[in-house]
């Protein structure tokens, strides 16, 4: 106030004030104008603080706390109830357009002004998958029973041919591989039960055609999330209801067959968002946008009850009532939007049909704030308000991002601070505010306290430039996500718990809404408006539209045609790991597709405050392509990686303008599916970190998979390859009629860490895969063991027949031979668990033995036959002379001659020839290497020449110059003519050497190798019976284990040992608010303000603790 007094009486003065008084009356009058404006800038500096003080107060006088609790949360239980009687809300199905209708009705009731294209609906398309009616039948009885299509695996539904699968009926309880032990699972149809974690992955590995899950009685996120995998792996699955399970347990001890039909495809289908307004009393013009989902996601997808999920959509609806008995001051538009779990598909349209119109765009609409209820679960104990999820991680490219959130931090803050509502929330949590509600707007820090990856609607606002921000549960875990199980129940029990969410988050949107002094309080709308593309050094904003097509390489015409009706995925890296977050979608009939939303992923520079990418250069989009057969659901045609495919057009593009175009090319194939591709010296693969999507330990040492063409060995014009390596699963793809090897490449070392050729004793270096139809290499980890073991003996067989030996290799293959053996007995008796942990030790065997024993003497006969071909020409040329010495056409007889002879000694004395995957290839090399060294001599000579005419000329003749190429020329002749001339002495001297030179080669022939021995201590006895075995030192996760390990070491151990897995518990790094870094709350059930905060959380076997 004393700032705008001290400027008006300036301002003033300096206007009439004059330098000379004329007058007292005119000093009077001055003195009385200076008056004036002192009273002025009071008043102006009044209005000022009034405004100041809006921020945190105006608002206070139309918000009752009391009445706000009991109008909004007694209702939302009763829309809770409405959606979950309405059937599945997953995206497409007839519960979803129920939800929509109820919800229009609504907003119709409360007489909200509609906001959509069609009355209060926005339509758009998104692809999603539908469950067309999926059964079993019993052939022998005609009984058919009903069953239910499970998500997908990626783009893969597992579609059945008309007349379905038949199999024998097997009942595994779990599906361990114990339990299947004794049953013939080759073209059976498993059924287990559903609780059996991926459990149904056994049954595919030993050959089974389907498996079926039978309705548990309870169940969680973390069960049905490995229900499916990201790859499209073909293997039908199906769910029936618990009566149906029991009927069907029966006819498997019967002895039964039946037939499975799987009607689940992806299809294009109409949605909604559902759009209604309720204009402000003072701001009509600046809107608050209040949004949730409504469509729900289940892992069956026909049963998606969806009580938990409903909890936020039922609060946006109460919301609506209670802001059209109680007149807001900005417009507040109430968003219920859809394909949340199609890569925020009713969002990203949302964003570009409503945020990119004409009205925001010029500034006659202007949507200040986008607020998402998001998920609110009863397990939590507060609030956590993100503005940054995995669909693409836009916040943190946008350096600034705390300072854009300003504005908004500081009013949700004043608001929170009100004592009363400080009490509130005491009484109704047990909790203090200050570790009730935390923010998380860092784009660095972003993820709040969220345990597993997530998407929110919000980051779509923020990654265009605006502000937005979701109100999520803290501490929680959400298991009733997906679940096939209707929670509904367990919801109303658990109630209570959640009104102090409901409330808090009511309070935070009712004071933005009920906030006056909205243009004294935002910043300046260009701000914070949208932009379609905006990119400096340190941000990365933007809303890119992706269109373009799917080709595919002609040969025969030379060049690319477009392929309709292909399933697009584009996806960021590194989010492509949440399935979620993978926009799918369908080209036409002109084999072009069209994607709303992407955020550019500019590469961010340091910036001045110190805010880095956390990405480096791998922040891009990613794009692939399908096309299925719609008749039996296999893959027809995938993503080209060859040299017409992405080695020509690569299908990742980083966006950097409005609309991008970006073509990804396919091709037609057959599909082969390898599992457990994992490295055989750690025995695991990409250990996941659950709690994100890039960070990951282990697994990169694996490599990548790579079909080779089997007889040239060499990489096909036409291929793909699907791994993502923390999946049991990968994929290759190859032309039809291929006959293929698979190698794995290793990203350090040049040695396959795998290798797949088809091996037998007839072809014990292979045979290669033909790929006629679709394959799936059952119990792969026999198969790789024993072609890599194969490979590895034949080799050295060959070695060991010219003396060259190494006792371990021996000692390897003896050791190798019996585990294979053992592998195979088990397998044919059924005795699974068994065959399956030799089969391991054997592939951790044969690795070390093609790696580490055979393939280095291999590399070094390699070495030795390079060298020998390297001194084969001048030694010729030296025998000649000495021996021989003829002229003309017959010295060049005698010189072929000659070699040809030592070549034949070599090739009958030596195993190069015989082992090298392509001796006239390194014979070729060599002599070509010879043939460069001979030419780079003859430029030398040339140069040498030219240097000393040139000198000549200009500093004239001053030395006398001898040719140096010359004179070793000379010296050479001169020597081999004194050695023709001398032959006792050539003789002895080169008996000499040869002599030295053996004794040297035999020491160097003398190899080592560690072994392990039993060492009896008399008199000590150990502690602890028994060992510990980690993965390096330190604190977990850092080496983490998979439970290939406890397969192999049961192995080893046989019935005489107890395994005792141990499983660490880390929660996720808290990064802002009151508290942080790593930890997680214990709690009573019946009490939050009970808690105990832990670290970490060390689990034992039952056995163990």
């Amino acid at each position: 106030m004393k700032a705008v007094k001290k400027n008006l009486t300036l301002v003033i003065s300096k206007l009439i004030i004059p330098r000379s008084w004329g007058s007292l009356a005119i000093l009077s009058l001055s003195m009385l104008l200076i008056l004036l404006s002192n009273i002025m800038a009071s008043v102006i500096a009044l209005s000022v603080s009034n405004t100041e003080r809006s921020v945190s107060e105006s608002h206070l006088t139309d918000l009752n706390l009391e009445e706000l609790e009991e109008e909004v949360i007694t209702n939302v239980m009763g829309h809770v109830k409405n959606l979950t009687s309405l059937g599945s809300r997953v995206t497409g199905y007839p519960g979803f357009y129920k939800a929509a209708e109820y919800i229009a009705s609504y907003f119709r009731k409360l007489g909200l002004s509609p906001g959509g294209i069609e009355g209060y609906f926005q339509p758009y398309e998104v692809m999603v998958p539908i469950d067309q009616g999926s059964k079993i039948l019993v052939p022998r009885t005609g009984e058919e029973i009903k069953a239910y299509a499970l998500w997908p695996n990626g783009i893969q539904t597992c579609l059945t041919p008309p007349k379905g699968i038949t199999g024998k009926l097997i009942y595994v309880g779990k599906g361990s591989l114990k339990e299947f032990n004794g049953k013939d699972v080759a073209g059976s149809i498993v059924l287990m039960d559903f609780n059996s974690g991926d459990n149904w992955l056994n049954a595919a590995r030993l050959g089974a055609r389907a498996v079926i899950f039978i309705e548990p009685g309870n169940t969680t996120y973390h069960e049905c999330i490995r229900k499916f995998l990201d790859t499209p792996f073909y293997f039908p699955r199906l769910y029936v209801r618990r009566d149906d399970g029991l009927r069907l347990i029966k006819l498997a001890q019967n002895g039964e067959s039946v037939t499975i039909f799987v009607n689940m495809r992806y299809q294009v289908v109409k949605a909604y968002n559902v759009i209604g307004i309720l204009n402000g009393t003072t701001n009509p013009n600046d809107v608050i946008i209040v949004a949730a989902h409504y469509d729900t996601w289940s892992v069956v997808p026909s049963y998606s009850y969806g009580a938990h999920e409903a909890v936020s959509v039922a609060l946006l609806l109460e919301l609506a009532r209670y802001f059209s008995e109680h007149k807001p001051l900005q417009t507040v538009w109430f968003v219920a939007l859809s394909g949340h779990w199609e890569a925020l598909a009713g969002g990203r349209e949302f964003v570009e049909h409503y945020y990119f119109s004409q009205t925001v765009q010029r500034g006659k609409v202007r949507p200040w704030l986008f607020i998402e209820i998001g998920s609110l679960s009863p397990d939590s104990r507060g609030l956590a308000l993100l503005c940054n999820s995995y669909f693409s991680r836009a916040a943190e490219r946008i350096a600034n991002l705390p300072t854009r959130f300003a504005w908004v931090i500081k009013l949700y803050r004043s608001y929170i601070a009100r004592e009363d509502f400080v009490n509130y929330i005491k009484s109704m949590s047990g909790v203090e505010l200050r570790m009730y509600i935390y923010d998380f707007f860092d784009p660095q820090n972003w993820w709040g306290t969220e345990e597993c990856p997530y998407l929110l609607n919000s980051e779509l606002v923020v990654g265009a430039g605006c502000v937005g921000f979701s109100i999520c549960s803290l501490f929680s875990h959400k298991l009733w996500q997906g679940i096939p199980l209707n929670d509904l129940p367990q919801l109303e029990r658990d109630m209570d718990k959640l009104r102090p969410q409901i409330f808090a988050a009511s309070y935070i949107i009712a004071s933005f809404a009920f906030q006056d002094g909205w243009e004294h309080i935002a910043p300046p709308w260009n701000q914070v408006s949208p932009r379609r593309i905006y990119l400096t050094p340190y941000e990365a904003i933007g809303f890119v539209t992706l269109k373009g097509k799917v080709l595919c390489f002609n040969l025969t015409e030379g060049w690319y045609q477009p392929v309709p009706h292909a399933i697009v995925q584009v996806y960021f890296y590194p989010s492509g790991a949440y399935s979620f977050a993978k926009i799918i979608t369908m080209t036409d009939e002109n084999g072009t597709y069209l994607v709303h939303g992407l955020i550019p992923t500019r590469v961010i520079v340091r910036a001045p405050g110190g805010f880095t990418s956390p990405f480096g250069n791998t922040a891009y989009w990613t794009i692939r392509a399908w096309v299925i057969n719609s008749t039996d659901g296999s893959i027809l045609y995938a993503t080209d990686m060859g040299i017409y495919g992405a080695k020509a057009i690569p299908p990742i593009i980083t966006p950097v303008k409005e609309v991008e175009e970006k073509s990804v090319v396919v091709m037609k194939c057959v599909s082969i599916s390898i599992f457990d591709v994992i490295h055989p010296g750690t025995l695991r693969g990409l250990v996941r970190d659950p709690r994100s999507t890039e960070t990951s330990f282990g697994g990169g040492e694996v490599g990548t998979l790579l079909p080779l063409d089997f007889f040239s060995e060499s990489e096909l014009q036409f291929y793909s390859v699907y791994q993502n390596l923390f999946e049991p699963v990968s994929m290759v793809f190859v032309p039809k009629g291929s006959r293929i090897a698979i190698v794995a490449v290793p990203t350090v070392g040049r040695r396959p860490t795998l290798v797949i050729l088809n091996a037998s004793s007839d072809h014990p270096e292979g045979y290669g895969i033909i790929a006629s139809k679709p394959l799936n290499l059952t119990f792969s980890v026999y198969r790789v063991a024993y072609d890599m073991y194969m490979l590895s003996m034949t080799r050295y067989s060959v070695l060991k027949a010219y003396e060259v030996r190494r006792l371990s290799a021996e000692k390897a293959l003896s050791e190798g031979h019996q585990l294979l053996k053992k592998a195979e007995y088990y397998y044919k008796r059924k005795v699974y668990d068994k065959a399956y942990g030799e089969a391991l030790a054997a592939l951790a065997l044969a690795y070390k033995l093609y790696n580490e024993e055979v393939m280095p003497l291999v590399d070094d006969t390699s070495a030795t036959c390079l060298l020998f071909f390297l001194l084969l020409p001048p030694v010729t040329v030296m025998l000649e002379t000495l021996i021989v010495r003829r002229t003309g056409k017959m010295r060049l007889v005698s010189i072929l001659l000659i070699g040809i002879l030592m070549f034949t000694a070599f090739y009958y004395v030596h195993p190069a020839l015989k082992i090298m995957s392509s001796s006239s290839m390194g014979i070729l090399g060599a002599l070509l290497f010879l043939l460069f060294l001979i030419v780079l001599g003859i430029v030398a000579s040339e140069a040498e020449k030219l240097t000393k005419m040139i000198e000549a000329r200009i500093m004239g003749i001053h030395r006398v110059e001898v040719s140096k190429i010359g004179i070793i020329i000379t010296s050479i002749t001169y020597s081999l003519e004194y050695m023709r001339k001398h032959p006792l002495r050539t003789i002895l001297t080169l008996a000499t050497i040869l002599s030295i030179s053996t004794a040297l080669i035999s020491l160097t022939s003398i190899s080592y190798y560690t072994g392990i021995d039993l060492v009896y201590m008399p008199g000590y006895r150990a502690n602890y019976d028994g060992l510990l075995i980690i993965k390096g030192r330190g604190e977990p996760p850092e080496g983490p284990m998979q439970l290939y390990m406890v397969e192999y070491l049961k192995s080893l151990t046989g019935e005489n040992f107890s395994l005792l897995p141990r499983v660490w518990y880390y929660p996720q790094a808290i990064p802002g608010g009151p508290r942080r870094g790593t930890f997680f709350y214990v709690m009573a059930e019946d009490s939050p303000s009970l808690h105990v905060e832990c670290k970490a959380a060390l689990g034992l076997s039952p056995e163990e603790s």
